[in-house]
């Protein structure tokens, strides 16, 4: 007997299922399974357990399972009101019992009965609409298919399914059984007044496994299925009552593992992984000239000081992040890295040099043999074989540095003395020219070529491109993954606050990223004001350089300057609505947990390392660290000493981490898809409202916080449907008008 359950609390709450649709029950038979199908018997309830039923022990309890009538009958009255209390059109149910009865119907034909319309009425309910949702929804859409169906209307079966389901299953708990499995069970056991020992034997399960089952310890897993359903059998009731229970086993994302190769860039950059060539660090010379490059192109009295002149300069977001700066080392990194590598080698992927570390300098930058030697051996290792974007743009740096008057190499003859053959000062500025012409004529060449053109070498669209092309509304499959997402809260809720934490926030990144695409660096460094969530608690000095926060009306509002976005334009817009309670749940009570676990796993990382624990002033410093988006401890945990000793626990989730878990989501929740990161939440976004509004490329630019020629530039393939419908419309208006076969004007005037 389980001790965490109270027999008369049970008893007492143990209600007809079908206790609101009367229209519901069918006969007074028990619902049987025969290799998969429902039936009802004749026989007048199931065997009971020692020769007593639970169900005779519930006299208000009504053994009769439930049909698709008693579900559209419940399903309708559930869906009568939207969440915000406005009453639904009839328009709106009746399209969702179109598609209850276009699910009947090919659960009719696969079970080999009539697909007569009251006879599907009476079709009885059953794993279809529990554990076995996911397959059966997917043979249904793959019918809808066949049948010609629209994309569009695919994906709004898809969503009207998955409510039905949730109908389905709140209709089948509505017996007055706790909400979870275990839970659930251990009622049952409790009201039967016999002993796990004896219902273990009558359903053939071990006793240590319904123990463990009872106790929440383990779950069933989907091969134990039968075994519950044998349990259903011995307590007497309806099919589904625990089956239904069993959250986890319903996969609302594809079986097996993650695609991660999925698309064949990805397969190519996998294959890359063995054969780095890139510099792991700059030598000490490297990283001087590096140093001196970024203050030519950042500080003006460094300028003024050593006499030169520059035509632009690099932008310095608010946090002291330099992204032009980042984008040359990491060209730099790439060009260095290959001029040190064994020269002659079999492998074109590895084929460098062979100079000395020692030897590289920012003045190698100025020999346009090895410049263009180096575009060379990216082409050969691009995934097209081809010259790209990449390549205009290391050739860009490079006659940016060479140009006359304010070149940053060309205004500094001493780096001659640095070449492999050294060139004189004053043959310095002929050779930077000479250098400069070699490279724009090869620029001009490839961008001329036919047989190497310069092309697209990854395709930002392509992990997007099917959801653009075939969805009138390609933004409908990130609304059904945060819904997919949403589905799994309930579980979660029963086991690790963390994990629950972390998906909530996953949840909340989904959705905002959606209602409003900020690019994925502004994202991860948005901040907010600690004196808002909680005015007991310490205040940040300076709440104006918040980016998240609360105006006194309760609405939340996202604020950047002009320094902090790309484009130089500063915003301040409120939080979408819809947006605002898992934001709010989010900061209030999953944030503070994913922050205390940090300090936790920190800490024990540390102590296990023999290293000192957090001191109150770096935990205070994680605590009031003001951004949004925080990690979870599973970073810490894998972290080696030196990684641990620079790690404080206090930084935000990076541009990488975030753009990682939308891969993850969209692998994991949005069937059959291949997965993408954040930035192609932006593509879907845009696209969408262009596809639907003809002169959308404005709105579709302030969406993206871009150009509106930058979108027309990258969005001009996606057609937008509006351009047709109103012909097709009027088409529509006049084929209903004068269609009809012999009434047809055509005839009439034939006639």
């Amino acid at each position: 007997m389980s001790k965490n359950h109270n027999p008369t609390t049970c008893e007492k709450n143990f209600l007809p299922i079908t206790a609101e649709i009367n229209d519901g029950r069918i006969g007074s038979g028990a619902l049987q399974i025969k290799d998969g199908i429902s039936e009802v018997t004749n026989s007048s309830r199931l065997p009971p357990l020692d020769g007593q039923s639970l169900v005779s022990n519930n006299p208000a309890y009504s053994n009769q399972p439930t049909s698709y009538l008693a579900l559209k009958a419940y399903h309708a009255k559930r869906i009568q009101f939207a969440e915000d209390g406005t009453e639904r059109s009839a328009a709106y149910i009746a399209n969702h019992n179109t598609a209850i009865n276009g699910w009947v119907k090919d659960l009719s034909k696969r079970r080999g009965l009539p697909c007569t319309g009251n006879e599907n009425d009476l079709l009885l309910v059953g794993d279809e609409l529990g554990v076995n949702f996911s397959g059966s929804l997917g043979e249904h859409l793959q019918n809808l298919q066949e049948k010609g169906y629209s994309p569009d209307t695919i994906n709004d079966r898809k969503s009207i399914m998955w409510m039905v389901r949730e109908s389905a299953l709140e209709l089948i708990k509505t017996s007055g059984l706790p909400e979870s499995f275990n839970e659930a069970l251990g009622c049952l056991i409790d009201v039967s007044g016999k002993t796990i020992v004896a219902i273990a034997a009558k359903a053939e399960i071990p006793d240590p496994t319904l123990r463990r089952w009872v106790a929440g310890v383990y779950l069933p897993k989907r091969e134990s299925i039968p075994a519950v359903a044998r349990l259903e059998d011995v307590f007497g009731v309806v099919r589904g009552t625990l089956t239904s229970r069993l959250v986890h086993l319903t996969h609302i994302y594809h079986d097996g593992p993650y695609e991660t190769g999925a698309t064949p860039w990805r397969q190519h950059l996998r294959k890359q992984q063995g054969y780095h060539y890139r510099l792991k660090a700059f030598t000490p010379i490297l990283e001087s000239e590096f140093s001196e490059l970024v203050s030519f192109f950042t500080d003006d009295v460094w300028l003024a000081n050593h006499g030169l002149e520059r035509n632009s300069e690099w932008r310095i977001d608010p946090d002291g992040n330099i992204p032009t700066a980042n984008i040359v080392r990491s060209e730099l990194s790439g060009f260095m890295g290959r001029l040190v590598l064994t020269p002659n080698t079999a492998n074109p992927w590895l084929n460098g040099m062979g100079m000395e570390e020692e030897c590289l300098s920012l003045a190698l930058m100025s020999d346009a043999p090895l410049v263009l030697g180096h575009v060379e051996f990216n082409r050969e290792r691009s995934y097209s074989q081809s010259y790209n974007s990449g390549t205009i743009c290391f050739l860009n740096i490079c006659t940016s540095w060479l140009r006359k008057g304010t070149g940053f190499l060309r205004q500094q003859p001493h780096y001659g003395a640095k070449l492999p053959k050294a060139v004189a000062p004053e043959d310095w500025d002929r050779w930077c020219q000479e250098n400069r012409e070699k490279i724009l004529k090869f620029i001009k060449t490839i961008k001329q070529s036919k047989n190497r053109p310069v092309v697209m070498t990854r395709d930002p669209f392509v992990a997007v491109r099917k959801f653009i092309e075939e969805l009138e509304h390609p933004i409908s499959i990130l609304i059904e993954m945060t819904e997919n997402m949403k589905r799994r809260i309930p579980q979660l809720r029963n086991g690790s606050a963390v994990v629950l934490a972390g998906h909530i926030r996953d949840i909340f990144f989904a959705e905002f990223i959606t209602s409003y695409p900020l690019r994925i660096k502004n994202i991860s460094r948005m901040k907010f004001n600690l004196r808002v969530l909680d005015n007991a608690g310490p205040a940040l000095e300076d709440a104006e350089d918040m980016n998240l926060y609360r105006r006194p009306d309760g609405s939340w509002w996202i604020r950047y300057t002009k320094r902090e976005m790309k484009n130089g334009v500063a915003v301040d817009v409120p939080v979408a609505k819809s947006v605002v309670p898992i934001l709010e749940e989010y900061l209030f009570v999953h944030r503070p947990v994913l922050i205390k676990s940090m300090k936790d796993a920190v800490n024990r990382r540390r102590a296990k390392l023999g290293m000192s624990l957090l001191s109150v002033e770096e935990e205070q410093a994680i605590e009031l660290n003001p951004y949004v988006f925080r990690q979870g401890p599973y970073a810490a945990r894998r972290m080696k000493k030196k990684q641990l000793e620079k790690y404080t626990g206090a930084q935000n989730m990076t541009e990488d981490s975030l753009s990682d878990r939308m891969l993850h989501m969209t692998q994991r929740y949005i069937p059959n898809c291949k997965g993408f990161s954040a930035h192609a939440v932006r593509h879907l976004v845009a696209s969408d409202y262009i596809k639907n509004d003809p002169n959308g490329y404005e709105v579709a630019a302030a969406a993206l916080n871009d150009s509106v020629a930058t979108v027309r530039k990258h969005y001009a393939w996606v057609s937008p449907c509006d351009k047709i419908r109103p012909w097709q419309d009027y088409f529509e208006q006049l084929k209903n008008r004068f269609g009809g076969g012999s009434s047809s004007p055509a005839a009439v005037v034939a006639a």
